[in-house]
C-alpha cells in the first residue's frame, strides 16, 4: 500500500489526546452537606490509582477515529504491477509520447529523453506495430503505425530520432491527459484499419516526460479506460532542480561602444 500525502499519517499521533484525558482522574474537592441526606449511610466514590486506565472499550473508540481521519487524509492506494499476458498470435500495438513542453528546456532533461527514447525504440525493433508522438499543449505526430511499418528495421531508429531532434522543446504548457487520449484515439482508429477487435490486442503506452507539478491530468477523470491499455512513465530528473536561470545581457552603453 502507498499513500499520496503520507505526512498526513502523523496526525495518527493525535491518540495521545485521548489516553491523556483517561488518565485524568477529577478527585471531589468541595463537599456540600444536605440536610435530606443526614439518616443515610455516606457511600464515598470508589478512587483508583491515577495510572490505571477505566473505560478501556471507550478510549480506544475514540482512539480509532483519530487514526481513520489520519489515514483517510493520506489518501492510501494500492499499487500493483501488471503484466500483459499475450497469446501466441497477438501482437502488441506500441505507442512513445515524449513530452516537449517548456519544462524539458531545463539543463539535461531533453537529451535524457533522447536516450531513453532511444531505447524504447531499439526494444521494439521486431515489432510490427508502434507509432512515435511529441507532445505539449497539443499532439504532434512523428511517425505513424503505417511509417513504422514502412521504415526499414535496420535504420528504424535513427531515422526516427532525427525527427525527434528536428522538434525541439516549445515554450508551451504540458497535457498528458489530452496526449494520452488522443493517442488511444488514434490507436483504436489504427486497430480498426486492421480489422481486429480491440479487446484481442495489448496496448502499450510510454511516456517519458518530467512529470512536473503543473502538468495537466484533468481530462483523465471520468474517462472509460480501456482494459487493455497500459501506461509506463519513463520519468527524466533534471541535473539542477532549480528551474532559475542568469544570463549576461549587454547595456547600452556597450553598444554604443561597438557601433561607434
Amino acid at each position: 500500500m502507498s499513500f499520496l500525502y503520507p505526512l498526513f499519517l502523523l496526525g495518527g499521533a493525535a491518540i495521545a489526546g485521548p489516553i491523556l484525558f483517561h488518565l485524568i482522574r477529577r478527585v471531589t474537592r468541595e463537599k456540600k452537606s444536605f440536610s435530606t441526606l443526614m439518616f443515610l449511610k455516606a457511600s464515598p466514590p470508589k478512587l483508583t490509582r491515577k495510572s490505571r486506565i477505566e473505560h478501556w472499550f471507550l478510549m480506544l473508540l475514540r482512539c480509532l477515529v483519530f487514526l481513520l481521519l489520519a489515514l483517510a487524509f493520506s489518501r492510501p492506494y494500492l499499487s500493483s504491477e501488471q503484466t500483459i499476458q499475450l497469446e501466441s498470435d497477438e501482437r502488441v500495438r506500441h505507442c512513445l509520447l515524449i513530452d516537449k513542453s517548456a519544462s524539458m528546456r531545463r539543463d539535461g532533461l531533453w537529451e535524457e529523453s533522447l536516450s531513453k527514447a532511444e531505447n524504447w525504440l531499439t526494444q521494439w525493433k521486431q515489432e510490427a506495430y508502434a507509432s512515435v508522438y511529441l507532445f505539449d499543449e497539443s499532439i504532434h505526430q512523428v511517425v505513424s503505425f503505417e511509417d513504422w511499418s514502412g521504415l526499414n528495421p535496420d535504420i528504424r531508429t535513427s531515422e526516427i530520432l532525427n525527427r525527434i531532434k528536428a522538434q525541439p522543446p516549445s515554450w508551451k504548457a504540458t497535457s498528458i491527459d489530452d496526449a494520452l487520449l488522443e493517442s488511444l484515439n488514434r490507436m483504436e482508429e489504427g486497430a480498426r484499419e486492421q480489422e481486429k477487435e480491440n479487446n484481442q490486442q495489448a496496448w502499450e503506452l510510454v511516456v517519458i516526460s518530467d512529470l512536473q507539478s503543473g502538468s495537466r491530468y484533468e481530462g483523465l477523470r471520468g474517462q472509460d479506460w480501456p482494459k487493455h491499455a497500459y501506461v509506463v512513465f519513463d520519468g527524466t530528473e533534471p541535473r539542477n532542480s532549480s528551474n532559475a536561470g542568469l544570463q549576461a545581457l549587454q547595456s547600452d552603453w556597450q553598444i554604443a561602444e561597438d557601433e561607434s
